[in-house]
């Protein structure tokens, strides 16, 4: 029987398969995670900053309180980077926003966190640096391409409010077995569910859409954080969201239970530097950074989002024994299709 959830989730019964059982989507874990940043990849950014002092620009969707807890932890190390502006944007805007200001010569990001299909997207413009991540000490298995690198990860599960809805789904078929028409909000844009295609395949993942639309009668949010609120809220009963967007709530002591899914959709978070970008070099050591041991864990701690690739994170434990669905850069094409795709299917009414 499923526990509330405090501080992880709940498992649905994973499949005996490791995390490495990644392997529809080219996904493993990595054992050479770095404990520092090599330095001189610091040295590097030192001089950076000493030649020009202006602030280092980083775009992301995560609330500023959380990341001025990121920053923190980064000064804490390297204190020469003392002005850091952190630009909060939807992950949709993300991509367009740094189009436009590189197309206009102004000011961008140092660093973006891009979903997989906007990273690929910049790229294609060739609007971001290809690096040498693996000279900059990142660990191989975190290196997709030369222009991003695995950061950290939407987590899907199932949210629920325990008052509203004492037996909450704890696997895919639940969610067409009970009755919970009206109890359901889903955020409007299907990317949980074009994350399950890796696993599940095309045909199976728009069926299953198709019978839940027709099962539940989902309302639709455009927000991503929105159903989770709700649910937390008593305004809807359950959600299938991120598992960051209900910390909040847990962490508030609101009625809410968690339940990992298996098969468990991903939707993987790469970390970029664009070509306009000032500070490319304390970019690189930022990246850098974030993909060692200690940048990880305070990346984490101040979001609630972990690199699933790397074994040290609560998140990659989390995973441990599930079978993770989730997509590469290079299958970003395909990926936006299945969003778009399924996204019809879901406003649509299961049609």
């Amino acid at each position: 029987m499923a526990a509330a959830c405090t501080s992880a989730p709940t498992s649905s019964g994973g499949s005996g398969e490791d995390i490495e059982a990644t392997a529809a989507a080219g996904i493993r874990p990595v054992d050479d995670v770095p404990a520092d940043v090599p330095q001189d990849v610091v040295d590097a950014a030192r001089d950076e900053v000493a030649a020009d002092p202006s602030p280092f620009v980083y775009y992301e969707g995560n609330p500023e309180d959380q990341i001025a807890k990121v920053f923190a932890a980064f000064k804490a190390e390297y204190p020469f980077v003392s002005e850091l502006t952190h630009v909060r944007l939807a992950v949709r805007d993300l991509a367009p926003r740094i189009d436009q200001e590189s197309r206009a010569g102004a000011r961008t990001a140092d660093v973006a966190l891009l979903a997989d299909d906007g990273a690929q997207e910049l790229d294609s413009r060739g609007q971001l640096l290809h690096m040498d991540w693996e000279a900059a000490g990142i660990a191989p298995g975190l290196v997709t391409t030369p222009y991003a690198v695995v950061t950290t990860a939407g987590v899907f599960t199932f949210i629920s409010n325990r008052n509203e809805l004492p037996s909450p789904p704890k696997s895919w078929d639940d969610w067409l077995d009970g009755d919970l028409a009206g109890k359901v909000t889903l955020w409007s844009q299907a990317v949980p569910f074009a994350a399950l295609v890796p696993v599940w395949g095309v045909e199976k993942t728009q069926d299953y859409v198709r019978d839940l639309v027709a099962e539940v009668h989902p309302t639709l949010s455009d927000t991503p954080w929105v159903p989770a609120q709700n649910v937390a809220a008593a305004e809807g009963a359950l959600t299938i969201n991120a598992y960051h967007t209900a910390l909040p709530a847990v962490n508030s002591g609101a009625p809410i239970e968690v339940v990992l899914p298996d098969p468990t959709p991903v939707s993987l978070v790469y970390a970029s530097v664009p070509k306009a970008a000032k500070h490319p070099k304390v970019a690189q050591l930022f990246i850098a950074w974030l993909n060692t041991q200690s940048g990880a864990k305070a990346y984490e701690d101040a979001t609630g989002r972990g690199n699933p690739l790397i074994p040290t994170t609560d998140t990659a434990e989390m995973l441990r024994g599930h079978t993770i669905s989730a997509w590469t850069p290079q299958e970003a094409k395909k990926l936006g299709q299945n969003i778009v795709d399924l996204t019809a299917i879901l406003r649509g009414g299961g049609v």
